[in-house]
């Protein structure tokens, strides 16, 4: 199993790291960009079937599509010849019709006596939790890849999100094969199999990664510690919520696609409070 999950490992870096080099040598976003947008909306599609299992019902199509729309407009609403202010601000209009429409649809076929309001209502209110945990927290790496400090090419974020990425997922390397092999002291009942140890791997792997990288990178050696520890503690709730959603869904991974590894949602559970963290440290102190 150890085997299997380290060529997984191999291959989905390898992956990555091939859109990563045509990004970077093109100045776009657009590669590594289909990769957030593709592995996101099938996060997101992930996430409903857990809720069914809890007994909570949703509308999962409407929900996987919104991420789809929201994800691609950020991505691509660029080449439409607005600016970034008037992009971000249509943005903001599609989520205000996202979370109106569900709201309409009800008012429109539920009459005043009509008994399944309450049912409608409850259903909306989980797919619209869903896009909070999954496309909003994801969002936020998206923002982190497009960040542009002036040369118009994307290649800062494109920097800014491969240290994150690099820095939270080998966190959780160091912190599987340290809680594995060492750990003792467990976490949280949450996820009885992380321990302390594990957790302290992974935020000094995130530290070491993150200086190494971040200095290779340009950056400035004493942001990336501060940008290792922040990230890496928010990484690892991430993680916990995703574990708390399993096991009060009863299902041991999200999905099957990644082997033992779980699903999509399972991959990027460590990102889902990371990349916001991330994209505010280099906003308010980097920048």
């Amino acid at each position: 199993m150890k085997a299997q999950r380290i060529i997984i490992a191999l291959v989905n870096f390898a992956l990555a790291g091939g859109l990563v080099f045509i990004d970077w040598n093109l100045g776009s976003h657009l590669a590594t960009f289909t990769a957030m947008c593709v592995v996101g909306v099938l996060a997101q599609a992930e996430i409903y079937p857990m809720f069914r299992r809890m007994g909570l019902d949703s509308e999962a199509p409407y929900g996987v599509v919104a991420a789809l729309v929201l994800l691609l407009w950020r991505g691509l609403g660029g080449y439409t010849g607005l600016t970034p202010a008037e992009v971000q601000a249509i943005g903001a209009f599609l989520l205000v019709v996202v979370v109106v429409t569900p709201l309409i649809a009800v008012m429109l076929r539920v009459g005043p006596r009509l008994p399944g309001a309450r049912e409608d209502f409850e259903r909306i209110a989980v797919t619209l939790f869903g896009l909070l945990v999954v496309w909003f927290l994801l969002s936020f790496l998206l923002e982190l890849r497009m960040l542009d400090n002036g040369d118009g090419s994307y290649r800062f974020g494109l920097k800014a999100a491969l240290l994150l990425v690099l820095s939270v997922k080998l966190g959780d390397s160091a912190a599987y094969v340290v809680g594995r092999s060492f750990g003792v002291t467990p976490l949280t009942w949450v996820s009885p199999k992380k321990t302390w140890e594990g957790a302290g791997a992974s935020v000094a792997a995130a530290v070491l990664i993150s200086v190494v990288l971040g200095v290779l990178l340009g950056f400035t050696w004493w942001h990336m510690v501060l940008f290792g520890i922040l990230t890496n503690v928010a990484g690892q709730f991430g993680d916990l919520l995703e574990s708390l959603i399993k096991r009060r869904s009863g299902v041991k991974d999200s999905g099957r696609i990644f082997k033992e590894m779980g699903g999509f949602l399972d991959l990027v559970d460590s990102l889902l409070l990371a990349a916001p963290v991330g994209y505010l440290f280099v906003r308010i102190v980097v920048l």
